[in-house]
């Protein structure tokens, strides 16, 4: 019961990871990866895990950055059990090349929607050139 409260709060939640194959990019690549989500002391609900690829700079608030994309890596709600692994690959193609601005920050953030407990995110920076 301890641990169930605990992860509500983000205390051994479930985990996000995302992995791809290299940190530089160019623009109009396609980028092949997978999200990881590692379950945390209990089993918890997971809704939805999306992601999102942003461009800003890395200082300023969410509200003053630029939602590139948006994709839901999840087709259905599943429930992740303690320490169980489930990945999702996907395939995301960057934006063209006469949209780079090579002074702002390129980031993908995953959102991991936890049915009653504080939803799991991580943002992951990228180059593109």
């Amino acid at each position: 019961m301890l641990k169930r409260f605990m992860a509500k709060l983000g205390k051994g939640a479930a985990e996000v990871h995302l992995h791809i194959p290299k940190d530089i990019y160019k623009s109009g690549e396609q980028i092949h990866g997978e999200v990881i989500v590692k379950g945390g002391k209990t089993k918890q609900h997971i809704s939805a895990v999306n992601l999102e690829l942003y461009r800003g700079f890395a200082d300023l608030p969410m509200s003053e950055k630029e939602l590139l994309s948006a994709t839901s890596i999840t087709k259905e709600a599943f429930i992740i059990a303690p320490n169980e692994t489930r990945s999702f690959p996907f395939t995301h193609t960057l934006y063209p090349a006469s949209e780079h601005d090579p002074e702002k920050d390129v980031y993908f953030l995953i959102k991991v929607d936890i049915d009653a407990g504080i939803d799991t995110r991580k943002k992951v920076l990228i180059h593109v050139q």
